[in-house]
């Protein structure tokens, strides 16, 4: 048979139970003259109904008296053999317990029940040679003496003076071998452990070998074995032992052996040590003798045993009958004896606490400020009633630097600085909430220290101001104090020392009253994270003791090996606290819609990795295996914005002050489980208080891991708390698991009858149909106990149920359901006015209220500087900090938001995340918007800067710029950057930047395009092809006091300015009751929970097979799909039930990217439906566009995309669908076009609309299953000539040739590969072109040929070769071997050849990472190419790239040339630099070989992914810049030492002078001056082989402005046109007309006649003055003005020839 798990079995509710007694009836008798015994052993038979089959006393003796018992039983309280069952009787009024071993059937007696491990062991230790008693043999020996054939429960077999007993090999020592060995938990017991205490399974024996032996004597006949095994080394380690019982004896002299089945104990790690029973019927033939009893390890580790049975007979059958019969139960016994009502520290229950830190309370104050109901609400649920939730806040004070989600506000920026607390929310949270709770204990430590603080004096001084100023502005004095940094080993005689100072530190008080209540606070340790590293040396360590209240550690259950933290709580009464742990992952209310399986039925409900159902876990587990009474949550509030680190762990999400919106998940229901059932909190000195204890005996936890907690394994979770008195008790139960349990609880010595029932609460998830809470908090009904005296509850899956004898149906808090979250609205500050938001710090002029004692407000107000820090720095309204801390601070008579860490004046302290300072403000839903903001920078230090993003969502870098979509940065340098995701795009420097005055950013976002200005002139604006869409605006500086003023957020004209709904990709439902239907999934999906921080709501939905679709109803234009994909789904969109679009591609996204969009829809109610028909879709975030634009888009390119689809002619590659498809997107397009304010166009809407027209008008593109992608090449500046057509292959493997539209594209920098982008309708392809420069002679690509592991030549080589018609080398490569002239080359250190080739890299065909060369890792080694070329000059190119960037690799450049080398340079490679193009000039004086090598500076192979050789490389032309005259020759051909010949000619621009010619158009780059070389203007950057000279032009005469007096002559410039006053005249423009005041003087043109100027109209001409007009030259006869010049006789022209230049 198979070994069977014993669990332990529940009597069905209604079972009849018999009462029974000996003798008639049973009369009370007198009082006893001697106490009667209050527990006994006996044992029954499988299955015992009536007292004769057991043996169960019937009388019990008090001394002088035998009473009568009666016992309360059934046949199913004896239902599971060799389970140790609790039965209750009852003798002279008094309750007897009898402990119960449970037999096999009577027809099967015992002959062996050995308890292992009771009969010393084969070592030296102080137990090994003694007699150990054993209750549960006694107990069996009560029924089974007669049969039984060992007298003792165990012992050492010997052969002179027994028949039986364990046996070990002699040879074995204490720690090898076939030894036998005691166990306990842990190993070996301890000195002096109470060893007969233990139970059957606790105490057992193991080996270091591979057996464990017992010698038996059994007659001929047939047995059931029986065998019981514990993990005696349960903890953190998982661990399995395969165990074979196996049955062994001598017949006729040959040695027999029979293993029985094999029994396997697994034990995951983190889980409650597993049992196991093994039951097994064997055979001893007639003659046997030598009969022996196994224990073989068959796999995993060492067998271990703690007691067997034999019994006669084949009971085999019958004992797993027995066991399959009984319903499985678990047995909770709370007895009232065991309630430390003495302990007032250590098991006292203090409920739950909020941790305030790292700007995880970022924005809860402007709750209060701005929406004072919500926070009175949030106060209330938390902190209110009569069973407050939480009880306790706790503050890390922060040092204006990350600590993880962001920086909290130091409350001393210096030494000198008085202290200010109210610039940290969470003091101002937890005065709020003591007015709800005056019992809330409050509690602070540090991550970092301000940078001033960094001695231990230091840190008392900083720690006492901030105490201080904390009990004089808010009245109450912080009760905790960790002075250890968080999350670090405890500093233990700091401690101490910390702990005497503050106890007899008698200075600086303002009253005894203040004195005597500091002196009293008391100390926690360490705070660290995992198992806290101190708990062995405080209990050795009485003065510790004394010096520490709390030992505290985070995010983990469980003790240390020494069990040091239970002693801790129950022999020294310390408290213990989970000082930080994990709250819920996700959003409860959604979470109900997962499609996990763990292990086998679909959906958890609200139970899952990372549910409220494992946080509840975590208290039971953390209560169970290190007596954590005290479970501090970060963050129980999440006031931050969403994206930040560690988002969507809270009970509490306040994210969206200005809506007032609030979610309250559902783990606080679950809390209540614990918190409304008992009184919580910390019990008085008196321990009057009437503070309930957990109580260790009555509580279990088999779920493993210890943070996570998981519970699937369906194991039994529970916890009891007692009223200290023993009047009432709850027990807590945490079903995590697809299993439903069934519990038996009896309690023990309370004042409970035999018809008190007990109340049964539960939360679990809504049925189908149901509103979300439906089953939070729902009284499931009242149980009664059974005879024996249980109460059996049935625990549904996924559930947590709470059964107590209190009455609670008149405690508000718990039966008021939790707030439904309201509208969550976005911040539209001013709709009318376009502006989303506007912010000029200046918050004089608001008040915020005053929370008044038992919670809402007392009508006061207060002023909103004052209260939030005051005007030196003031928490400002809507800003999360992620680094450094931004203030309202008030600048003389102005109000700023300025940065307040200045690296001079207050130094940078230490940071979790480094990184420069950067806030946010905003709403993650805005899309479309121009953001402007007025900065002040300190200096013109480099790193003294200010930067402006757009569309910040967060992410994984969102504590530093790099984590920005976009940003416009201006340094005190006047360089600006245009920063995406941290890389930069575009920059450059403003000229004559002065850095002491206030200069405007700004940036836009609309659609796809991005622009930034600075002080109104735009720097940059570019186009993102994988743009990011939505997102809040982020502020961010140097460490300087760096300024921000006059923030403006404002709409984009023709753009739609925000998502209204953002909707979760689990939000299938809304919160109404009842639920309406949001997100409707179809097909095959995988809903998941407990994601990554950086998912939305640590959530995500992927379809598991193409056909599945995602639709949503909604009003408006369109909807995006948002979340990190890999681009593989492609996706058929439905609007309607019509398929308006084919094969869409998606894209390859990040954290919070927009993965699809749909726009363009008419406005209107449509349902979209997005079908899968390729790849895998993420659906982390919906974004909904139900708001429009302000203003409509241009409706131009949809009306002649709707007109070009109309022209179509249908032909046979349409069918029906496809032209339907076209016919309504041309319809759409025409409507749109024809009223674009009735269709509520805008300009992302029209630009798809266009594409829509356009996908539909290629109606193969929904069959292209691939199209070609063409390699080319070209020469550096040129545009390739890129194929009109390709090659497409179709869905029936067919190929057509298909036009192609390319896109733009550069090609101005030498050997760089440009990827082109082509389409066809909807599908893309892409073109990779390599840029060359001419002259190129010869070029090796490195592993790239046919006959290496790439397996085809190199697409690079062919298309160079193409490109040049011929080079050098005729195949892409060769190793340089034997009499080879040319090839690549490696070699270690002895100079030895060493060639290793990179392997082929997936993806994307590309000459530099595809594949490679490089060599041994020692310093010397070298790789290289070497070509052999005629004598002349030439210029030497390497790609070099490193596989591995994570190691830095150094090395020399070496030239070798006419016998004769050279180090040129010296390259690193690593993570910033992964590669380089590497060039050099070199001169052969005769034909022969020149080289190019890498050569190793440190134990890292260089490595050598190209070569090239080009004659002349270098171009450089020139740009007229506007101007006149002759252009410059091109000078080709060039070397990077050639100097540039400077151009003999000026050209000329009227209303301007030349000043020569710059490399950069704004004339930022590198004037050309005489001797100037190629390698002075390309400032060292030899890619760049084409150089432009712009000419530079500095204005001479003055531009028009409308309110200045001009005379005539007098000249001016207007739209970049020369004009001459013919008369006096004001505020009439040039070029207004052809005959006003004004004469614009003709561009100068060069002609072989001379230069003459060009005709205008408005210019007078008279007679003979010469002009030139479309080539030719005509001299005036006359007069005249506006005539445009002819060749007609009869006109004021008279032709003069053609002008030639």
């Amino acid at each position: 048979m198979h070994p069977k798990r014993i669990t332990r079995r529940a009597l069905g509710m209604g079972t009849a139970v018999a009462l029974v007694a000996s003798g008639v009836t049973l009369i009370a008798a007198a009082p006893a003259s001697a106490a009667l015994p209050t527990t006994v052993r006996a044992a029954a038979y499988l299955g015992a109904d009536e007292l004769a089959e057991t043996s169960l006393p019937a009388t019990l003796d008090d001394g002088s008296t035998s009473h009568g018992v009666a016992w309360a039983f059934d046949a199913a309280s004896f239902a599971v053999p060799y389970e140790t069952v609790q039965i209750r009787g009852t003798a002279a009024g008094q309750t007897v317990t009898a402990s119960v071993e449970v037999l096999p059937p009577a027809e099967n007696p015992l002959v062996y029940f050995v308890d292992a491990g009771h009969g010393g062991d084969s070592q030296t230790r102080w137990y090994s040679t003694i007699q150990t008693a054993s209750g549960p043999y006694d107990a069996a020996a009560t029924l089974a003496a007669e049969t039984l054939r060992n007298a003792v429960p165990d012992q050492r077999y010997d052969a002179a003076t027994t028949d039986w007993g364990w046996t070990s090999d002699p040879a074995a020592t204490a720690s090898a071998g076939n030894n036998h060995k005691i166990s306990v938990a842990g190993g070996d017991p301890a000195t002096g452990a109470d060893l007969a205490a233990l139970g059957k399974d606790e105490l057992g024996v193991r080996t270091n070998g591979t057996k464990i032996s017992h010698r038996l004597s059994l007659d001929a006949g047939t047995y059931t074995l029986s065998s019981g095994f514990w993990e005696f080394y349960a903890g953190s380690q998982a661990r399995t032992r395969g165990i074979v019982p196996t049955i062994g004896y001598t017949l006729d002299g040959t040695a027999v052996s029979t293993p029985l089945e094999t029994a396997t104990l697994s034990t995951a790690a983190g889980a409650a040590p597993s049992r196991l029973v093994s039951t097994d019927a064997f055979t001893i033939p007639a003659g046997a003798t030598d009969v022996t009893l196994d224990y073989v390890r068959s796999s995993g580790e060492a067998p271990v045993l703690s007691w067997f049975a034999v019994a006669s007979g084949d009971a085999e059958a019958a004992i797993d009958d027995a066991i399959a019969a009984v319903p499985d139960y678990v047995d909770v016994t709370v007895d009232a004896a065991d309630i430390a009502a003495d302990n007032v520290n250590g098991l006292t229950f203090k409920g739950f606490g909020v941790l305030s830190a790292n700007s995880t309370s970022a924005v809860l104050m402007d709750y209060k400020a701005q929406h004072p109901q919500s926070y009175a609400q949030l106060l209330d649920v938390l902190f209110g009633g009569e069973h407050p939730i939480m009880n306790h806040v706790k503050i890390e004070m922060g040092n204006d630097r990350n600590n993880s989600t962001g920086s909290d506000a130091a409350t001393k920026r210096t030494a000198d600085e008085p202290a200010n607390v109210l610039r940290n929310p969470g003091f101002q949270l937890a005065a709020d909430a003591r007015k709800l709770n005056p019992d809330l204990a409050v509690s602070i430590l540090r991550w970092n220290a301000p940078a001033w603080a960094d001695t231990n004096d230091e840190i008392y001084g900083w720690y006492k101001e901030t105490i201080l100023a904390a009990y004089r502005e808010y009245g109450y004095m912080i009760g905790y104090v960790n002075p250890g940094v968080n999350e670090h080993t405890a500093d233990l005689a700091w401690t101490k020392d910390y702990a005497n100072r503050v106890r007899t530190d008698a200075e600086g008080f303002a009253s005894e009253t203040e004195r005597s209540l500091y002196n009293a606070i008391e100390i926690v340790i360490s705070d660290e994270v995992g198992t806290g590293t101190f708990g062995d040396e405080m209990v050795a360590d009485a003065s510790l003791r004394d010096a520490v209240s709390v030992a505290g550690f985070h995010y983990n259950t469980d003790d240390d090996a020494a069990g040091s933290f239970k002693k801790l709580a129950q022999q020294y009464d310390v408290e213990v606290w989970n000082s930080e742990a994990q709250a819920t992952f996700s959003n409860t209310s959604y979470r109900q819609n997962n499609t996990m399986t763990d292990p086998q039925t679909v959906g958890t409900g609200i139970g899952g990795t990372g549910g409220p159902l494992e946080m509840a876990n975590t208290i039971v587990k953390g209560f169970v295996n290190s007596n954590r009474t005290h479970f501090i949550y970060q963050p129980a509030i999440g006031s931050f914005y969403e994206g930040g680190q560690y988002s969507f762990k809270e009970l509490v999400s306040a994210r969206d002050p200005w809506s007032g919106w609030m979610h309250f998940d559902g783990g606080l229901a679950v809390l209540q489980h614990f918190s409304s059932f008992a009184e919580t909190g910390w019990e008085s000195e008196q321990n009057d208080a009437g503070i309930w204890r957990a109580v260790p005996s009555a509580s279990s936890a088999g779920a493993t891991g210890t943070n996570p907690v998981n519970g699937r394994n369906g194991s039994a979770n529970y916890m009891t708390l007692a009223a200290p008195d023993a009047s009432a008790f709850s027990t807590v139960v945490v079903n995590d698991s697809e299993y439903a349990k069934t519990y038996r609880i009896t309690p023990e010595g309370f004042d409970l009858s035999a018809t008190d029932a007990l109340s049964v609460w539960e939360t679990r998830a809504a049925g189908d149909g149901e509103a979300f809470d439906a089953n939070y908090k729902r009284h499931v009904g009242d149980v009664t106990a059974g005879a024996a005296g249980a109460y059996t509850v049935t625990v549904q899956p996924y559930s947590i149920v709470t059964v107590t004898s209190l009455d609670v149906t008149g405690d508000d808090g718990w039966t008021t359901p939790l707030p439904v979250e309201g509208e969550r609205t976005v911040l539209d500050a001013d709709p009318q006015a376009g502006v989303l938001w506007q912010d000029d710090f200046d918050y004089t002029d608001r008040t915020v209220p005053v929370v008044a004692e038992g919670g809402g407000y007392t009508g006061e107000t207060e002023d909103f500087v004052a209260s939030r820090g005051g005007e030196t720095g003031a928490i400002p309204l809507y800003t999360w900090d992620r680094n450094g801390t931004f203030e309202a601070y008030r600048d003389g008579d102005e109000w700023v938001l300025r940065q307040q860490l200045d690296r001079a004046e207050t130094g940078v302290g230490g940071a979790w995340n480094g990184g420069d300072p950067i806030t946010a403000v905003g709403d993650r839903r805005w899309t479309n918007y121009r953001a402007t903001v007025d900065v002040e920078l300190g200096s013109t230090a480099s790193d003294d800067y200010a930067a402006i993003g757009a569309r910040s969502s967060g992410g994984g870098t969102s504590h530093n710029i790099g984590g920005t979509a976009y940003a416009l940065r201006l340094a005190g340098t006047g360089t600006w950057t245009f920063l995406r995701m941290g890389a930069t795009v575009a920059s450059g420097t403003l000229a004559g930047f002065d850095a002491a005055v206030t200069h405007e950013l700004s940036i836009t976002a609309a659609g796809e395009t991005i622009s930034g200005s600075i002080d109104g002139t735009e720097v940059f604006s570019w186009t993102d092809p994988n743009a990011f869409l939505s997102g809040w605006v982020d502020l961010a500086s140097g460490f300087h006091h760096t300024s921000f003023d006059d923030l403006v957020i404002e709409r984009v004209d023709g753009y739609l300015p925000y998502y209204t709904e953002y909707l979760d990709g689990l939000e299938m439902h809304d919160l109404a009751d009842p639920a309406v239907v949001k997100l409707a999934y179809d097909g095959a999906w995988s809903h998941v929970n407990g994601g990554g921080m950086f998912e939305y709501q640590r959530s995500s939905s992927r379809n598991t097979a193409a056909g599945a679709g995602v639709s949503y109803t909604f009003t408006g234009s369109g909807l995006d799909v948002i979340g990190q994909n890999d681009g593989s789904a492609v996706v058929d969109v439905y609007v309607d039930g019509v398929r308006i679009a084919a094969n869409q591609k998606t894209q390859a996204t990040g954290q919070f990217q927009k993965v699809f969009s749909l726009r363009g829809l008419e406005w209107g109610t449509h349902t979209v439906r997005l079908a899968v028909v390729a790849g895998t879709l993420n659906v982390d975030a919906v974004g909904v566009a139900e708001t429009g634009a302000t203003g409509v888009a241009d409706a131009g390119e949809v009306a002649d995309a709707a007109a070009a689809g109309a022209a179509i002619e249908r032909s046979d590659a349409f069918t029906d669908e496809t032209w339907a498809m076209l016919q309504a997107a041309v319809a759409a397009g025409a409507r749109a076009a024809a009223d674009p304010a009735a269709f509520r166009l805008d300009a992302e809407g029209a630009r798809q609309l266009v594409a829509r027209i356009d996908g539909a008008s290629h109606p193969l593109a929904s069959r292209i299953v691939s199209l070609a992608q063409p390699v080319l090449a070209t020469f550096v500046g040129e545009a390739p000539a890129l194929p009109e057509t390709l090659a497409a292959t179709l869905d029936d493997g067919s190929t057509v040739d298909v036009e192609i539209a390319w896109a733009d594209a550069t090609y101005d920098t030498a050997w760089k590969t440009v990827v082109v982008t082509g389409t066809h309708g909807s599908v893309t392809t892409s073109a990779r072109v390599e840029v060359v420069p001419r002259g190129v002679i010869a070029f090796g690509d490195v592993n790239k040929t046919a006959t290496s592991a790439l397996g085809y030549d190199s697409p690079a080589y062919g298309a160079i070769r193409g490109l040049v018609g011929a080079l050098q080398n005729d195949v892409p490569d060769q190793a340089l071997t034997g009499d080879r002239t040319w090839g690549h080359f490696a070699r270690n250190a002895a100079g030895a050849s060493s060639v290793s080739y990179k392997g082929v890299v997936a993806g994307p065909f590309d000459k530099t990472t595809t594949t490679g060369l490089y060599t041994a890792n020692q310093v010397g080694a070298r790789v290289g190419y070497q070509f052999t070329l005629p004598a002349g000059r030439y210029t030497l190119t390497a790609g070099s790239r490193s596989w591995w960037p994570e190691y830095a690799r150094t090395a020399d450049v070496v030239i070798t040339a006419d016998g004769e080398s050279r180090t040129v340079d010296t390259i690193t490679l690593d993570a910033g630099t992964p590669g380089r193009v590497l060039s050099y000039d070199v001169e052969l004086a005769a034909e022969g070989p020149v080289s190019i090598a890498l050569v190793a500076k440190n134990a890292q192979s260089p490595m050598l992914s190209w070569a090239a050789v080009t004659a002349g490389a270098y171009r450089v032309g020139f740009d007229l810049a506007g101007g006149s005259g002759a252009l410059p020759g091109t000078q080709a051909g060039l070397f990077w030492g050639d100097a540039v010949e400077v151009p003999t000619g000026e050209p000329t621009r009227v209303g301007y002078a030349f000043e020569g010619w710059n490399t950069a158009a704004d004339g930022s780059g590198v004037d050309l001056e005489a001797g100037a070389t190629v390698a002075d203007l390309a400032k060292g950057d030899r890619s760049a082989t084409a150089v432009t000279l712009h000419a530079q032009w500095r204005q001479v005469v003055p531009a028009w402005t409308l309110t200045a007096i001009y005379l005539s002559g007098q000249q001016v410039l207007h739209d970049g046109r020369l004009y001459t006053a013919q008369w006096w005249t004001q505020g009439q423009a040039p070029g207004a007309s052809p005959y006003g005041p004004w004469a614009e003087v003709g561009v100068t043109v060069s002609c072989t006649e001379g230069d003459l100027p060009k005709w205008t109209a408005s210019a007078i001409y008279t007679g003979g003055e010469k002009v030139v007009h479309e080539g030719r030259i005509y001299t005036a006869q006359w007069w005249t003005r506006n005539q445009i010049p002819t060749d007609q006789p009869w006109g004021p022209w008279a032709l003069a020839g053609s002008c030639r230049s």
